[in-house]
């Protein structure tokens, strides 16, 4: 090869060297910082089976929860349906047992028929006679043992008890309330100066309207008491007396 190829080699070789230059001088410089940070994120952020995964569990949770509170709920619900039907049950069981355990009263020592019917008129708040209400005597009986608003009570020794047995009747639209003692006396031993009110009733007698209504009075008498006589009447009106054989 002679000067002139030689100098004609180098000079393409100085002219490549020149355009790789150039070429890497235009190329883009690489940031590996940011693709170190990039690699780094992806690494570190969830995958989609990740996010799937985590959904599943957080669904799972809610209704797990849920699930727990359906369940207490009704089991809250049922403890109190069970004590609720309990307290029913211990009621019904203690009113049971108090009707069985509750002593026998005594049968009267006499007893005598009467069945006299009075009327006596009812007046409203002003004074004014509203209507009638019937108060028939049916019997009257001579006993030891009494039961006065559910309690036994036994006569004392020397004394008894005369039970006047009432049945009243309210043929009126509304209902009334009777004070039933104020219609009946008591005397004994032929003493018709001295005159008993009734120490037992069930005052005041509520009637319902167009309905009856059976209640007693009672009288503490001496048992060495004879000759008993009854008198009935309002207060300030016409009396009837009623001779008891009973004594």
């Amino acid at each position: 090869m002679d000067n002139q190829d030689s100098e004609t080699l180098n000079g393409i070789k100085e002219d490549s060297e020149k355009e790789e230059l150039k070429t890497a001088a235009t190329k883009p410089k690489v940031n590996f910082k940011d693709r170190f940070l990039k690699l780094k994120n992806k690494i570190s952020a969830p995958s989609f089976f990740q996010r799937s995964r985590r959904s599943r569990l957080l669904n799972q949770r809610g209704t797990t929860k849920k699930n727990l509170y359906i369940v207490a709920g009704a089991v809250i619900l049922l403890i109190i349906i069970v004590v609720l039907l309990t307290n029913v049950a211990g009621l019904t069981g203690q009113r049971l047992s108090t009707a069985s355990n509750q002593p026998e009263i005594e049968s009267p020592l006499a007893t005598e028929k009467i069945g006299r019917i009075f009327e006596f008129p009812f007046k409203d708040d002003k004074n004014n006679v509203i209507g009638k209400v019937s108060y028939t005597i049916e019997n009257a009986e001579i006993r030891n043992q009494i039961y006065v608003k559910g309690q036994q009570a036994n006569a004392l020794k020397g004394k008894t008890f005369l039970i006047v047995a009432l049945k009243l009747k309210n043929d009126y639209k509304q209902g009334i309330k009777i004070n039933t003692r104020d219609y009946i006396r008591l005397s004994a031993n032929n003493n018709k100066n001295e005159w008993l009110a009734p120490n037992i009733h069930n005052d005041p007698v509520e009637v319902q309207a167009q309905s009856i209504e059976n209640t007693r009075l009672g009288f503490i008498i001496n048992e060495k008491d004879s000759n008993l006589l009854l008198r009935i009447g309002e207060i300030a009106g016409p009396k009837e007396e009623i001779k008891l054989k009973i004594k």
